[in-house]
């Protein structure tokens, strides 16, 4: 029984050798990207050498849309904060009549259009709500305001990665899992 014989092999599920998404990238001596398995938790991401996932173009294409759109987004915010007096009123908040061409995943509804211009304009008086609504925070993100959380059951997790994956695919959303123990 102690013995191992060519038969003797550990079976590995093939989706845990899928890249599920990128995270971020790093440069010491090779690029390296922090890698989400598909069937894997966030807690078992782990560096790859770039070479190492170069077959998965779709994923790496995406991480570098993102990234992109990310630096972009903080060099507009730093020369924003840079220019910016706090005391002056922020811009008005535009009502949407229709769904916004930012939110590719259908046609909102009105009691959806309602929120949307509710938390936009909650956020323009520098106001605190709480909301749950992705078309809300992906509109916030084309304001540059970042980073949003979202504190959610985890039963309705994968719901939440659904509606983002089609609501706001440009948005890079990492999923955390935090137990809280009540007394």
């Amino acid at each position: 029984m102690g013995n191992n014989s060519e038969n003797d092999f550990v079976a590995i599920r093939s989706e845990y050798t899928m890249v599920s998404r990128i995270l971020t990238s790093r440069q010491d001596d090779d690029d390296e990207h922090l890698v989400k398995w598909v069937g894997l938790n966030y807690n078992e991401c782990y560096w790859e050498l770039k070479s190492d996932i170069s077959s998965f173009q779709q994923q790496i294409e995406n991480f570098n849309t993102l990234h992109s759109k990310h630096r972009k987004l903080r060099r507009q915010k730093s020369n924003i904060r840079d220019t910016a007096d706090p005391k002056k009123k922020l811009k008005e908040v535009q009502q949407f009549e229709k769904s916004p061409d930012f939110l590719p995943g259908g046609e909102l509804h009105p009691y959806q259009l309602e929120g949307l211009y509710f938390l936009r304009f909650s956020w323009s008086k520098q106001t605190h709500v709480i909301l749950a609504d992705k078309m809300g925070l992906a509109s916030l993100y084309e304001e540059n305001v970042s980073p949003h959380l979202v504190v959610t059951p985890l039963s309705t997790l994968r719901n939440w990665d659904r509606e983002f994956a089609m609501w706001a695919p440009h948005m890079n959303v990492v999923r955390m899992l935090v137990r809280l123990l009540l007394s």
